[in-house]
């Protein structure tokens, strides 16, 4: 990632005062017949990039578990408004070894998502959704044993700072999913 790449803390903090803006005023205008639809997930998520370290090809990132936090304040039928905070943690490897615990890359990603969703006609049915969006990524990188043991076995010679920095992501998304009853639904999105 380049310099210009990283989002700034400033540029960060604009972001979230603009989004709680936006929610609040949707709320203040529809503060009386407000119907706010929440939901907990838990899912999994794959990486896609050809190396985790840019110039290393060799190096990956295990997928992992996701868990997240919906909120989605509908403008009209079958539209609304969607803040989603998600916290995930993917595993460092090198050649798909992951004997070698290198650490983990932590992300939290938080977006402010248009969304389109159709609605069962009975209380049980199919349902279908696409989503579009942007944020910021917050993540952070935990070192793991290799560079902890490396750090203790040369005290003055390794040191490894690894730092992470917040930056801007877009999402375009498609689901399907099925309603079990009134308040719960399945989906794969």
């Amino acid at each position: 990632m380049t310099k210009g790449d990283k989002m700034s803390k400033s540029n960060f903090i604009k972001f979230l005062v603009v989004s709680i803006i936006l929610m609040f005023s949707i709320l203040q205008v529809k503060v009386y017949s407000i119907e706010l639809n929440a939901g907990l997930f838990y899912g999994y998520v794959s990486n896609f990039n050809e190396e985790a370290i840019a110039g290393y090809p060799h190096t990956e990132f295990h997928n992992g578990n996701i868990l997240g936090l919906s909120i989605v304040i509908p403008i009209e039928r079958g539209r609304g408004l969607e803040l989603l905070v998600e916290k995930y943690e993917q595993q460092l490897v090198e050649w798909a070894e992951s004997e070698l615990d290198y650490g983990k890359l932590k992300s939290n990603p938080i977006l402010l998502l248009f969304k389109y969703y159709t609605i069962p006609r009975q209380i049980k049915g199919l349902f279908f959704n696409f989503d579009i969006g942007a944020g910021v990524n917050v993540s952070s990188f935990e070192k793991g044993n290799f560079f902890k043991q490396f750090e203790q076995m040369l005290p003055d010679v390794a040191k490894w700072t690894m730092s992470t920095d917040a930056s801007p992501i877009f999402e375009i998304g498609l689901g399907v999913g099925y309603f079990i009853s009134k308040h719960v639904s399945v989906s794969f999105d």
